[in-house]
């Protein structure tokens, strides 16, 4: 909890820190008090305004990246400015309107916990007479990438900041701008992971994180890589996944980007599209690590890695999970030839029964499939080699108008029946000599003799 008696405090040393703020503030030429009114027009508390100019400077100035315009009057004339500038501006505004403003110097850490090396400068506004809250109007503005000025969409995150969230990554040269319980020492301040406080918005108690982190506890969170123009809705609050549980990811994004998860070998970029939210149900089959990556929609850019989790050692209780609630992952699997998950499924396949039968079976190898024709198999054999002389029951649903044939060592076969209760089409054959048996499609509206693939199987003696 804030206690009043740093705000008591800020309230005596107030005059002083405001003549202290008003002689760092590079003097103006302007005359502010009408694009003030303008920006906080209606607006009749002091926090309203403030909110109000923060969300101008966050809508109207971008970050210098080239770090030259530090002055206010040059920031209105060029539309951007360093962190300095983005609070003289806030302090010139905010003044015009009857806000009292103070402009906070310190040090603060990027995304990856590293300290700006030229300082950092936020504000402190008086919202009444006992109280006053916490801004940053520059990291509310955007964030640069690779020397690109990159604007957020309406994050707020940076305005009236929790004390308790804004000292992960801002520390003031006077601390009685940390309005925290217990001020924080730079050492401390230096050891504590570089944590945002949009992280608030999805189940993040700031209390205990700031209690663990100041008692040496290392956060069992994942790993950030703050975009603004991404907006996390949904993702596992703990660091440490588990093989076998299904996780929610829901992530909705600014920009076109397409996003990715990566568990150790594995990649799934099937993402569903709900309205403007992208969403995934990922359930870790490897013990290591597993990232969330974007990238804009279309590039061959590498996957830039937004959330880095662990996966912890799998326990038989975790992989016996695994093969109940994705038994397309199960290692069983890792050596079968011809196995491929995402053809399997999209054909009908029972993964369960297709397990249970490599085990129970000792099958090496399975059939091979095709992405020509529309079909279901219903019934068909899985053991990818059949054996010359022994009968095999093929059932399968077309879902597309065609010739659809079984050829065996040339002879085409089609001589199907339809089984009643499911509408399959069901033959069943005996392989007359070593060599292929395939399952092949033919379109109706084909002006050839040609036949595609559908499903092939090599037979042995």
């Amino acid at each position: 909890m804030i206690r009043n008696i740093f705000f008591a405090l800020l309230l005596l040393i107030h005059i002083g820190c405001f003549a202290q703020t008003s002689k760092t503030v590079s003097k103006t030429r302007y005359d502010w008090s009408g694009l003030a009114e303008s920006i906080t027009q209606d607006k009749t508390t002091n926090y309203d305004k403030a909110y109000a100019i923060y969300r101008w400077l966050c809508e109207n100035i971008a970050y210098d990246t080239s770090y030259s315009i530090h002055k206010a009057d040059d920031a209105y004339k060029q539309k951007r400015g360093v962190c300095q500038a983005y609070c003289e501006m806030f302090f010139r505004l905010g003044n015009a309107v009857g806000l009292d403003v103070d402009i906070i110097k310190g040090k603060a850490k990027d995304r990856y916990g590293k300290i700006f090396k030229d300082g950092h400068a936020w504000v402190f506004v008086r919202t009444n007479d006992d109280a006053g809250i916490l801004i940053d109007p520059t990291w509310g503005a955007g964030s640069v990438d690779n020397g690109r000025f990159i604007r957020s969409e309406m994050d707020d995150s940076w305005f009236h900041v929790d004390p308790k969230w804004m000292i992960f990554t801002h520390y003031p040269d006077s601390e009685s701008y940390q309005l925290l319980d217990d001020n924080v020492d730079y050492s401390s301040f230096i050891s504590l992971p570089p944590l945002d406080p949009s992280l608030g918005n999805f189940g993040y108690n700031v209390d205990e994180l700031l209690a663990s982190s100041l008692d040496g506890n290392t956060l069992d969170i994942p790993k950030y890589l703050y975009n603004s123009q991404i907006k996390i809705v949904n993702v596992p609050l703990s660091g440490t996944l588990r093989v076998g549980e299904p996780y929610d990811f829901i992530i909705e994004p600014a920009d076109d980007y397409e996003f990715v998860i990566i568990n150790e070998e594995e990649q799934d970029n099937s993402w569903e599209l709900d309205n403007r939210c992208h969403q995934i149900k990922f359930v870790p089959a490897e013990s290591g690590n597993l990232v969330v990556g974007y990238r804009h929609r279309g590039s061959n850019d590498n996957w830039t890695h937004m959330i880095s989790y662990k996966v912890a050692d799998a326990t038989d209780g975790d992989i016996s999970n695994l093969e109940m609630k994705a038994p397309h992952k199960s290692h069983v699997f890792k050596n079968l030839q011809n196995f491929d998950s995402n053809r399997l499924r999209n054909r009908g396949v029972d993964m369960g029964k297709l397990l249970a039968m490599v085990r129970q079976d000792n099958i090496k190898q399975l059939p091979l499939i095709y992405d020509a024709g529309d079909f279901k198999l219903d019934d068909v054999p899985l053991n990818g080699m059949l054996k010359v002389g022994e009968p095999y029951h093929f059932a399968f649903s077309p879902k597309e108008e065609g010739d659809w044939v079984i050829i065996n060592n040339g002879v085409f076969l089609r001589e199907w029946t339809q089984d009643p209760l499911n509408n399959s089409w069901v033959t069943t054959i005996i392989p007359s000599a070593p060599g292929k048996v395939v399952l092949a499609f033919k379109p109706s509206a084909s002006t050839d003799n040609s036949f595609s693939y559908c499903l092939e199987y090599d037979v042995e003696n």
